[in-house]
């Protein structure tokens, strides 16, 4: 079972392939929404951090939210069943996280 790397924020069972659903995701919500790593991309949330005063998103669950990731060009998109829905978009030639959860 591969996992995907991590910027403290999402981890998966699969890597995502461009245009397709890789299969369940757990995104890591502890300190917020903030990034992810996909294969060696790292994307950053589309207009900033989603997080509260306690770090996990009012409404999401702690630590992890359940759910998938869709890849489309430089942008990623992280959905669920409780009908969450993210824009995360690439940070070209990033290397690692922008910040790390502790």
């Amino acid at each position: 079972m591969a996992m995907l790397g991590l910027a403290a924020v999402v981890t998966g069972w699969t890597y995502a392939t461009p245009g397709e659903s890789p299969g369940p995701f757990k995104l890591y919500t502890h300190c917020g929404v903030r990034e992810l790593n996909n294969n060696g991309t790292w994307y950053v949330r589309e207009g900033g951090p989603l997080a509260s005063e306690a770090g996990t998103p009012k409404g999401w669950d702690d630590p992890y939210q359940r759910g998938w990731v869709i890849i489309d060009g430089n942008r990623a998109t992280f959905q669920d069943s409780s009908g969450h829905k993210e824009t995360i978009v690439e940070r070209p030639g990033a290397t690692n996280p922008l910040a790390v959860c502790s």
